[in-house]
C-alpha cells in the first residue's frame, strides 16, 4: 500500500523535527540563500525560515547569498548553516565552491549543511 502525501510529509517533518531542530543550539547564520530564479531552491529557502520559527530560542543573525555575500562579514559566533539543495556537485561550481571555502576557513565554528 502507497503512503498518501500527508503521511509522507507527517515522517518527512517528524525527521527534521527530531533530528535536525536539536542540532540548532545557538543563534545560527543562514548562508548561500538563493537569490536566483530556480524556483526549487526559492522554495527550500521559504521552508528553511518556517522552520526557524520552531527554535524560537535561538535567532537568526545573518544571512546573505554566496554572489552577493561578503564572507568577512559573516558572524564568528554561532552555528553557520548552509542552504541546501540541488546545487552538490560538479555542475553548480559556485555554490559547491562557497561551502568548501566556508568549511576550510571555519574549522572551529559549528557548521550544518
Amino acid at each position: 500500500m502507497a503512503i498518501s502525501n500527508i503521511e509522507n510529509i507527517t515522517r518527512l517533518r517528524g525527521i527534521i523535527l527530531n533530528e535536525l531542530l536539536p542540532l540548532i543550539d545557538d543563534d545560527f547564520s543562514l548562508l548561500d540563500i538563493p537569490y536566483h530564479n530556480n524556483i526549487g531552491d526559492s522554495l527550500i529557502y521559504f521552508g528553511e525560515l518556517e522552520l526557524f520559527k520552531q527554535v524560537s530560542r535561538f535567532k537568526l543573525i545573518y544571512k546573505s547569498s554566496a554572489r552577493y555575500g561578503d564572507i568577512n562579514e559573516i558572524p564568528n559566533r554561532g552555528i553557520l548553516l548552509l542552504h541546501g539543495g540541488g546545487n552538490f556537485g560538479d555542475i553548480w561550481h559556485e555554490s559547491h565552491d562557497f561551502r568548501r571555502k566556508i568549511i576550510g576557513e571555519r574549522p572551529n565554528q559549528k557548521i550544518i549543511i
